[in-house]
């Protein structure tokens, strides 16, 4: 199954120009009359900037077939859709990156595991999205979240400073589908480590150095064996020697909004609070 969802990914995200509006002709079946469906689509969570939404339409029986594609620019707040009429699936992806193969898409089994990489996103517009049954509110949240270092505090004696500040996550969930809302439980992890130098050495005064770091969502139970657990460190120098400071980050959803912080009291102990 893994190795399907992977493949599905490589053929439904292809690099090409933008992909024109389409109304997917049906194959078989009598002629129906066509309706208006009305679509309200916002956005939630930290992530601001859509730069534009490709919004999708299936048939809601029988096999789920595509029969309307559009991309717009910008995310449009009202739409009206003239479709075949009976019931219909609508699905919304903001600011991907890619065109996407239709073909590969032709059914809403497909869609919902279309599957994006975390090397891919674009933390200034990332990749969000939302599905619904039936026309109303499409909520589009991203599935990249956000880990801020808020503050850091140095109660080490004499003064001594944390010279160097760097933070990094382990443990890094590499991939996601698109549209899942729970039960993110990584089994392997990405291959790179982003490394975020803070602003200046921490002294006496208390930092508040809104450093930031990005990553895919790990909802894993603490107490549930088998899945990597995602964890951020804060690394710097005291007194010459190499110390790290590691957190391993509670459960976390899409799109989170994490912000820690940080108080060390001697080389091998701190204190930390997530809020």
């Amino acid at each position: 199954m893994k190795n399907f969802v992977y493949c599905l990914a490589a053929i439904a995200l292809s690099a090409c120009s933008k992909p024109a509006a389409e109304i997917i002709p049906e194959n078989t079946g009598p002629v129906r009359d066509s309706v208006e469906f009305s679509l309200h689509l916002k956005r939630s969570g930290w992530a601001q900037e859509v730069r534009h939404t490709d919004v999708f339409a299936y048939d809601s029986d029988g096999v789920r077939p595509l029969v309307y594609h559009e991309r717009y620019e910008g995310l449009p707040e009202e739409l009206s859709l003239r479709l075949p009429e009976g019931g219909k699936i609508f699905a919304a992806v903001g600011n991907c990156p890619f065109g996407f193969n239709l073909k590969a898409l032709e059914k809403f089994d497909s869609m919902e595991l279309l599957t994006f990489n975390l090397s891919d996103e674009d933390r200034d517009a990332p990749l969000m999205s939302a599905w619904r049954n039936g026309e109303g509110v499409l909520e589009l949240s991203p599935l990249l979240c956000r880990i801020t270092l808020a503050e850091v505090s140095n109660a080490l004696d004499n003064y001594v400073l944390l010279e160097d500040p760097r933070v990094y996550l382990t443990g890094v969930n590499p991939l996601s589908e698109v549209f899942r809302e729970e039960e993110f439980r990584p089994r392997e992890e990405a291959a790179d480590t982003v490394i975020e130098a803070l602003p200046c050495d921490v002294g006496f005064y208390t930092q508040e150095p809104e450093t930031r770091l990005y990553c895919y969502p790990n909802d894993t139970p603490e107490d549930l064996l088998g899945y990597i657990r995602t964890e951020f460190t804060m690394e710097c120098r005291i007194e010459g020697e190499t110390c790290r400071y590691r957190i391993t980050l509670p459960p976390f959803g899409r799109g989170a909004d994490l912000r820690l912080k940080l108080d060390v009291t001697d080389p091998e102990t701190f204190y930390w609070k997530v809020e």
